[in-house]
């Protein structure tokens, strides 16, 4: 198994071991248009439909409890990321100058850790000089189930409301001017969550298993 870990570290991206467990997700409404995505995020996916988030229980570096409807009006970059992915470990000094670049749009990025509570986040990102890195912890790893994450680094969209809206899979060139003008974009489209322009869904969604799967709505 550790083996098999490595080696897709060293592919550009980490698969999950496990069979991700389905979670139904609810149409809130259309997103519209799609935006066009810069080439160099050729794995990023808007969705045609915007799709309730299920809660997770997040804690900052330091134990205290956070929740994402904290940061309502704001479009959330989830980075879903862990300490033995050495793929996202590399793009976190890009993570950190993207979190600044943003800091005053409708975008916060935020990174969030699936490695559980055992690990000591602070402590490991002292280690790599990365203190000033924003990132939460999934203390019960929650997210790669709840979300069917089958790679990390994984970045879910989360619209102002907290709604999903789009995702991206894979390792990114965070510090690229075109990405991070390409965010501000979709925090214009997305902050206020669904508006007069985006039709309501009429019909909930079924049982989706894997983030593969949300590709076809």
């Amino acid at each position: 198994m550790k083996k098999l870990l490595v080696l897709s570290c060293l592919a550009g991206t980490v698969l999950f071991s496990s069979v991700p467990k389905a979670a139904d997700f609810d149409r809130v409404y259309e997103t519209g248009t799609p935006l066009k995505a810069p080439r160099m995020m050729p794995n990023f996916r808007e969705l045609k439909h915007a799709l309730k988030m299920p809660q997770f229980d997040l804690k900052t570096i330091y134990g205290t409890d956070v929740n994402l409807s904290d940061y309502k009006g704001k479009v959330i970059v989830l980075n879903v990321w862990a300490t033995w992915c050495r793929p996202c470990v590399a793009e976190i000094p890009e993570l950190i100058t993207a979190q600044k670049a943003l800091k005053n749009s409708d975008v916060r990025v935020i990174g969030v850790a699936v490695d559980g509570e055992n690990v000591d986040l602070k402590k490991f990102l002292d280690n790599i000089r990365a203190s000033g890195f924003e990132t939460f912890i999934d203390s019960n790893q929650a997210i790669p189930g709840k979300m069917g994450v089958s790679v990390v680094p994984t970045n879910f969209i989360i619209d102002g409301n907290g709604n999903l809206v789009a995702y991206a899979e894979g390792y990114l060139p965070w510090e690229n001017p075109q990405i991070i003008s390409f965010l501000k974009e979709i925090g214009k489209k997305y902050a206020s969550g669904p508006s007069a322009a985006k039709k309501p869904a009429s019909a909930p969604v079924g049982s989706v298993g894997s983030v593969f799967k949300i590709r076809q709505f």
